[in-house]
Order: structure tokens, then C-alpha cells, then sequence
């Protein structure tokens, strides 16, 4: 065999005779070596064969042999076609096999368009911490790291904190968090390091540590990592390269890094592991020596350049990360016990560039890289063992969480790797923790480490991040003058929207804003119902703006994505009333839809049965026609339009009047404290039956406070709307219960604003008693605006009254 593979030349094959001759010799010692009876051979089976036949050959020489047969070194091959490759290695065909090592044509059919169409790309690895005012700061102090983003999971009980390693000049994150560092973090061309804390175990006493992959009973019983009852070695380390391994780690050291070995001590010098305040090892790596007179490729003292896990068959790993997830093999370094693999994601240019490079060439590009590459360490002849099990640290002992590729389309690239057989343990449909998470999916490799596949561009539902049960607030009350002053909702097309509230309810187009930067691509239509003889401003002006942002009154915000008009495949806007938690055999009923949100805004009128009819006969569609007591209209988009009767004591000229802006909550109780103690308004009514709580609110001056009833009778002749509130009994204790609140897919209703005196100064008390932000006053585009989440995830808008938009960011429509 050694001497079939050693002496045929390139592109030759050998004699018939000589070949027949061979091959019943060969095809025993396959049979002799396929421990499991399945009539094929991996590519670490075949190089322990020729190990056992000629254990005088160099492991170098015998890896060489292996990668004849096996170019494209991994998978698992049949007896014949081992033959083939043998006796005739110059004109047989490559056959791409799957990731468990069966002959996998599907696989191949999806493999390639799967990292082509959907750009996977390493993006992060995470690892648990115990205190994140710990391991934070020592990541930023001694490897200048720094956080990107941050999330707080307070029903999930966890936090993550984004940490990079960026370039000089790079221009990062100006607040953390904020919309712009999430949408940095999701869209991020490098690769950042996760630090997932479980709130409470920096104080539990009991809590003994997270383990960090190398101590285990796989290890060396005359080593300080063997551990008689432990599992199977499993993650590995992270690594920064360096440009001088021993100054870096005596500069480390004197600043009181720990090390678990240095680059002095062991057999290999040079090398060295620090340990993080977890025990986690941080390998330095040597930066290539520039040539004389070549520039040195980075100012940085550290950048992240490696991940390191250890496999079970090094082969079938290979495979799942190059043909699943589109990584590259740079290199792959055999030793006489082990091969390192190790592998990056590219762009399509650079694995251009790969194609024309040779071995030595790619190692270069590696140890050159900024980003960091995976490595992947097989001992050989662990694929044969069956009770030889890498623990992948999600489950105890826990440590090392997962790596995260992001993706141009999750939806469509679950799909093709579900066809492909890739086991999941989390598709972008199925809730994280009990918490609405679609634009992640977790998948797990042939190891069992787990795989996070994000969404590019993913945005967190914010109801999943409030921690708003933790919030004591001290009322902010009227301080600062609150007032309900719009409610947004989203258009498909401006040229029927605001014709049919015009001709339908009355309403006046007030002000407009066309917005057409690249991100502010729409529109925004304000509509108000005046009072008869009320001085209105004429057309889009600067009056116009000052009146809007100074008005009493409540207005309706119609906002217009450009486009959305003559999109042919654009499919409408979410009214908020179907989803999984209506009625089983209603039309509200969508098995797979969301929780519904929002439900509807409405007008008051003297008499909902001839306001009704009167809107029929002008064409108006609805959902439910009058009764005795509500009717509920459709505008052109499929909100809902209710139409209430008037209050006795409501005397108003006008037909119509917006009377009510109306949306569900997980805990009527908690989203009520939140309005009230910290936007100032005032709980008038509270309707209660067997299943429900309605709660209305508003907005008084201090000269209007009173008692309970003195405020229903004024909200019953008030002009302005109601906030109302929709409780179903029980929700609040149902941890899988939240609301969708339209801002991501389904999209639909926007958010509620509210006119403030002083911005800066209310969202500075806010920031301090625990409220989120979307926006801060200070961050671009538009100054002078703020967005915060509600208890349920629903936006608020918080605006400076009087306010003026940069005239240079906008025109009239």
C-alpha cells in the first residue's frame, strides 16, 4: 500500500496486473481497520492504518500519504472507492461527504449555496462569567478590548456584554447600549468576545466556578489537569497574538494577569497562557518577524486571533465548519498525536486569493490576519472511541457557550440546513428561554458544541430586555409638564391614508415632514381633528412645525416607508389584533403569529349606528358593524377604528373626535406605576369583567388634579384622548406571555409621544431610575427627540416642546 501511494507518479496509474494483485491485500486490511463494520474508512482511520503497517515512517510523511487519497482531508470514504483513489489517484473523482461521514450528495447540493447565499461569518465567541465588574475591566485593561453592547435579560435572569479588539482610528460605539451599538454589533466585519453573566452568582457563596474545558479525565493522570471523575476535554482557549511573547507576558504579569504557564517554563518555550479572572486560558501568540524594510502589519499590542476547541473526529469537524458554515482551511499541522486544523471566514475575494496561494503562503495570511481564525484539535484515534465525548460546557460543567456566526438570511438558510439533516436546538420560530427571540437560531456540530446563527442587521425585541419589575422610581409626576401628544402608525401608501381620514373623520393634515436620508427614508403626516373655528396653520411651513410641537391637543402620526407604495411584494402592515392568543377558531386566531399588541385608536360620536352607516355608505369597511355599543372600522391599512359612544355631559359640535389610543400588557399593574409615576399621568378609569382590566389614563395639568371622580368627569368632556391599557387576568405570571409591540416583523403600530419641557433633564432622572433607551436626545440623527421602552416593549417618544428639526434633514412631501 505505502509503496502503491509512495511510487505512482502524478497523473499515472499502475499496471492492470499489478493493481488486481493489490487489491484483495488492501481490502483486508480496510476490513481489519473499520472497527464499526460499515464498509467505509475515514481519513484518521486511514492514516492509523498506515501507521500500524509501517510504523518506521515519519507521521509528516504518512499525513502526506493520507492527503493523497483524502485531498480534501476529511470524510469518510468506501472500501471501492479507497481502491480507486489507490490504484488510480490522478483521474478519481472528489466525493464531498457530510458531516456524520456518510456519503452526503444532498449535503453537497446545499453546502455550497449555504455560505454563498447566506454569507456566514464568525462574529463571536462566548464565554460565562461570574462578575461582570470583573472580567469587563480585564478585558479592556490588559488586552484593550472594548464593550460594544450590552443586553440585560431580566426575565432569562442574564446579561451580555459585546467586548472587540479594535484598530486605531475605528471608529466604534459612542454609548453602550444604544441602537447604534446594536446595529455595530450585528453588522460588525470582526469578531467580538461574549461575556454572559447569570445574575446572582457574583454573591453566591455556593457558586464554585465555571470550568474552562482543559482539566478532565481524558487528560494526563500524571498532569495538574487530569481529573479522574470529569468529562472529556472540550473548549480549548481564546488567543491574542503579540509581537513579543515574553515582553507581553512580563507587561501582563506585573500588572497582576495570572499565568498558567510562561513562555520560560515547559518544554515549549516561547509559548505562554495567561488565565482570566474566570480560569478561562488566553494563549499569546507570536507575530510573524517582518522582513527588513517591510512595514509591520499592526500598530495594536494585541489583537484576537484564535479560538481553540477540541474535537472527536477532526475530519467530520472540518467538513461541518467548511461546508456548512463556509470556513476555510488555512493550515493543518500534524503532529505523531495530534492535527490542528485551523480555519477562517473569508469574503469572496480573499478565498479568491486563496485558491492561487501555496501552503506556506496561507499559513502567512493566517498569523497575519487581524480577525481571528478557529482551530479545531483531534487526537487521533478518539473517532474510534465510543465513549470518548468532548463536553461542549452547556451543561455541568458549564463554561464556554458557543460560537455565533451571522447570516444574510436566517429564515431561508435554517431551511436548507434542516434538509441538509443539521440538528437544531433552537429554530428562529421557537422562543430562547421562554422570551420571543426569532432572528437567532442555534444549531450543534458533530461534537455537540452549540452553533449560534444571528441575523445581520438582528434587532432584540426590547420587551424581552426591561427590567422594569426591578424599577422603585420616585414619581416624576408633572415636573416636567408631560402630555400625550401623537400616536404613530405605520402607511403603505400616504395618497389613500390621508385622503380617507380627511374625508371620513375630519381630520386636518397639520404638518409634514419628507425625510430622505439614508436613515430617514420616509415620511411623516400629522393629522389632527380641530374644533370648530380653530385657528389651523396653511400648508408646510415653519408655523406649521411650531404649532405642531407646541399643541394642546393629541394628533395622529402616519408614518410612510418610501416605497412601500409600489412594492409588489409588500404584504401590508400588522393591525396588532390577530396572533397566537386569539380565540382558536376565530380570525384573529394565527398559530404562528405573535402576541397581539396593539389594538386600536378611536373616535367618539354622538351616534355609533349612524356614524356607521354614514361610513359605509362613503365605503369605509369594517370589522364589526354597530350594536348597542361599539363598532369597529378598518382604515386603508386594516387598523382598527372603534367607534364609542359619547359621554351626557360631552357636548361637541364636531361628528368626530379622537377619543382613545388602546393597547394590550402583559401586567396592567406594572404598566400603570410606569405611566403614572414617571410620564405623569393619571389613572381615570378602570373597567374590570372576569377575564379583563381596561385602564384609562391621561394626561391633567396640576390645576385640573382631584379626586377620582372629578377626573373621570373630566376625561368624559375632554377633547383629548385616552391612554388605554387592555390587562388579559393571568398573563403576568406567564413567563412564555409577551407582547409584540409592531417595531420589528410583523410590523405595524409605532409608538405614543409625549411633549416635555426640559428632554435632557427627564431623560437623565429616567437613565437613572433603570428606564431603556432606544434613543438619547444626544444621538444622531435628530437631536432634541428621545425613545424609551415601556414595561411591555411598546416605544415612547419623548420630545422637547417647541421643537425645531434641522431644516437641512427634511422638506415638505
Amino acid at each position: 500500500l505505502l509503496r502503491r501511494l509512495g511510487n505512482v507518479p502524478a497523473g499515472g496509474a499502475p499496471p492492470p496486473a499489478m493493481a488486481s494483485a493489490g487489491t484483495e491485500a488492501i481490502l483486508a486490511q480496510f476490513r481489519r481497520a473499520d472497527a464499526r463494520g460499515v464498509g467505509q474508512l475515514s481519513s484518521a482511520q486511514f492514516e492509523v492504518l498506515l501507521r500500524k503497517l509501517a510504523p518506521d515512517v515519519p507521521p509528516e510523511r504518512t499525513a502526506e500519504l493520507r492527503a493523497v487519497v483524502f485531498p480534501d482531508g476529511c470524510g469518510r470514504l468506501p472500501f471501492d472507492e479507497l481502491v480507486r483513489r489507490i490504484f488510480c489517484e490522478a483521474s478519481a473523482e472528489k466525493a464531498p461527504l457530510n458531516h456524520s461521514g456518510a456519503p452526503a450528495e444532498e449535503v453537497q447540493r446545499t453546502a455550497g449555496p449555504i455560505f454563498t447565499k447566506y454569507r456566514p461569518r464568525l462574529q463571536h465567541c462566548m464565554l460565562r462569567i461570574r462578575d461582570p465588574r470583573v472580567s469587563v475591566p480585564f478585558y479592556e485593561r490588559h488586552f484593550g478590548m472594548q464593550l460594544i453592547h450590552k443586553y440585560d435579560f431580566p426575565e432569562m435572569k442574564c446579561s451580555s456584554y459585546f467586548l472587540e479588539r479594535p484598530r486605531e482610528k475605528q471608529k466604534m460605539p459612542e454609548s453602550v447600549p444604544s441602537t447604534a451599538s446594536e446595529r455595530y454589533t450585528w453588522r460588525m466585519e470582526g469578531c467580538a468576545l461574549e461575556l454572559r453573566h447569570n445574575h446572582g452568582r457574583e454573591s453566591d457563596p455556593d457558586f464554585k466556578g465555571y470550568w474552562n474545558g482543559n482539566t478532565g479525565r481524558d487528560a494526563a493522570e500524571s498532569s495538574d489537569l487530569y481529573w479522574e471523575s470529569g468529562p472529556v476535554r472540550g473548549f480549548r482557549h481564546i488567543a491574542f497574538s503579540v509581537d513579543d511573547v515574553y515582553v507581553a507576558s512580563a507587561g501582563l504579569e506585573s500588572n497582576g494577569v495570572r499565568f498558567q504557564k510562561r513562555p520560560t517554563e515547559g518544554r515549549v518555550k516561547g509559548l505562554a497562557v495567561a488565565l482570566d479572572p474566570d480560569g478561562y486560558w488566553i494563549q499569546l501568540l507570536q507575530r510573524d518577524s517582518e522582513e527588513e524594510g517591510e512595514e509591520v502589519p499592526f500598530p495594536e499590542a494585541f489583537n484576537l486571533s484564535e479560538i481553540m476547541m477540541r474535537v472527536k473526529d477532526g475530519p467530520a469537524s472540518l467538513q461541518f465548519y467548511r461546508d456548512i458554515l463556509g470556513m476555510t482551511l488555512m493550515a493543518e499541522k500534524p503532529t505523531s498525536e495530534l492535527t490542528n486544523y485551523f480555519l477562517m471566514s473569508l469574503d469572496e475575494s480573499e478565498r479568491q486569493k486563496v485558491g492561487t496561494l501555496s501552503q506556506d503562503e496561507l499559513a502567512q495570511m493566517l498569523k497575519k490576519a487581524w480577525r481571528p481564525h478557529l482551530g479545531l484539535t483531534h487526537r487521533r484515534g478518539t473517532e474510534e472511541d465510543e465513549s470518548f465525548r468532548v463536553h461542549g460546557g452547556n451543561s455541568d460543567p458549564m463554561g464556554f457557550g458557543h460560537l455565533g456566526f451571522l447570516v444574510d438570511d436566517l429564515e431561508g438558510m435554517c431551511a436548507d440546513l434542516e434538509k441538509a439533516g443539521i440538528k437544531f436546538v433552537k429554530k428562529p420560530k421557537d422562543d430562547l428561554g421562554g422570551a420571543p427571540i426569532r432572528d437567532v437560531a442555534f444549531i450543534v456540530d458533530p461534537d455537540g458544541y452549540e452553533v449560534e446563527l444571528v441575523k445581520r442587521a438582528m434587532v432584540m425585541p426590547p420587551e424581552v430586555l426591561l427590567p422594569y419589575t426591578k424599577i422603585a422610581a420616585p414619581p416624576l409626576g408633572l415636573k416636567y409638564n408631560p402630555q400625550m401628544q401623537h400616536c404613530t402608525l405605520r402607511i403603505k401608501d400616504p395618497a389613500v391614508s390621508v385622503p380617507f381620514y380627511q374625508k371620513n373623520f375630519g381630520m386636518k393634515l397639520i404638518h409634514a415632514y419628507k425625510f430622505s436620508q439614508a436613515e430617514l427614508n420616509f415620511s411623516l403626516y400629522y393629522m389632527e381633528c380641530p374644533r370648530k373655528a380653530q385657528n389651523l396653520p396653511e400648508g408646510i411651513s415653519v408655523e406649521s412645525e411650531r404649532y405642531l410641537w407646541t399643541l394642546e391637543g393629541c394628533v395622529l402620526e402616519l408614518r410612510h416607508e418610501h416605497g412601500t407604495e409600489s412594492d409588489p411584494n409588500f404584504k401590508g402592515y400588522w393591525s396588532g389584533n390577530s396572533g397566537r392568543d386569539g380565540a382558536e377558531g376565530s380570525k384573529l386566531h394565527i398559530k404562528d403569529g405573535p402576541v397581539r399588541g396593539f389594538r386600536h385608536i378611536a373616535f367618539s360620536v354622538d351616534n355609533v349606528r349612524a356614524a356607521s352607516g354614514e361610513l359605509e355608505r362613503n365605503g369605509v369597511r369594517f370589522h364589526k358593524r354597530a350594536d348597542d355599543g361599539a363598532a369597529i372600522a378598518l382604515d386603508p391599512d386594516g387598523y382598527w377604528i372603534a367607534l364609542v359612544p359619547r359621554e351626557r355631559d360631552a357636548k361637541f359640535e364636531e361628528p368626530f373626535n379622537l377619543t382613545e389610543v388602546m393597547m394590550r400588557v402583559k401586567d396592567g399593574r406594572r404598566t400603570i406605576k410606569f405611566y403614572k409615576d414617571l410620564l405623569g399621568m393619571s389613572l381615570v378609569l378602570e373597567r374590570t369583567s372576569t377575564t379583563f382590566t381596561n385602564y384609562f389614563l391621561m394626561t391633567f395639568s396640576e390645576a385640573q388634579s382631584g379626586t377620582k371622580q372629578d377626573l373621570r368627569t373630566l376625561q368624559a368632556t375632554s377633547w383629548r384622548p385616552a391612554l388605554g391599557f387592555a390587562h388579559k387576568h393571568g398573563t403576568e405570571d406567564d413567563e412564555k406571555f409577551h407582547i409584540h409591540t409592531s417595531n420589528t416583523d410583523p410590523m405595524g403600530f409605532g409608538h405614543v409621544g409625549f411633549l416635555v419641557d426640559d428632554l435632557e433633564m427627564i431623560c437623565k432622572e429616567l437613565a437613572q431610575v433603570g428606564v431603556q433607551f432606544l434613543k438619547k436626545p444626544s444621538d444622531p440623527p435628530v437631536g432634541g427627540i428621545a425613545f424609551i421602552y415601556d414595561p411591555d416593549g411598546y416605544q415612547v417618544e419623548l420630545l422637547q416642546r417647541g421643537l425645531t428639526i434641522d431644516p437641512g434633514l427634511w422638506s415638505p412631501p
